[in-house]
């Protein structure tokens, strides 16, 4: 009867053994799964960054291009008017005397708002107050 209890308790103690054996391998593998799998969801993400980013990227240089392009054609285009303007003869000023330049104005081209008034008692001619003042 002995032997047959000892039988029994190898046999339980085996048993037991490889039950909690199976459950601590499970949680191992468990944990593990999860933590790759944490992993792998943030490669992931990252891999969309990092492309979302090539294109905004592709995009700027693109952009940078057809502006180079752009001034380069701005570029020769002042490059052909300053050779223009190099080539060219000077046109001579007109000469200013100071009776041209003292001339009063006309009537009609002085601004609105800077037009002389004078109060209803003391009129004088538009004319008359012009000549006055020079």
């Amino acid at each position: 009867m002995q032997s047959t209890t000892l039988v029994v308790a190898f046999l339980l103690k085996a048993d037991i053994t490889n039950h909690i054996l199976d459950t601590l391998v499970e949680a191992v593998a468990t944990k593990t799964i999860d933590k790759i799998g944490a992993l792998v969801d943030k490669l992931g993400l990252t891999a969309d960054f990092l492309t979302a980013n090539d294109m905004k990227q592709a995009e700027s240089t693109l952009k940078l291009q057809a502006t180079s392009a752009t001034l380069e054609g701005v570029y020769t285009l002042l490059d052909a008017l300053a050779s223009k303007l190099v080539s060219s003869p000077p046109v001579p000023a007109p000469s200013l005397s100071w009776a041209s330049v003292a001339m009063p104005m006309p009537p009609n081209l002085i601004p609105f708002g800077l037009q002389p008034t004078l109060p209803s008692n003391n009129q004088l001619l538009l004319q008359e107050m012009l000549s006055v003042q020079q």
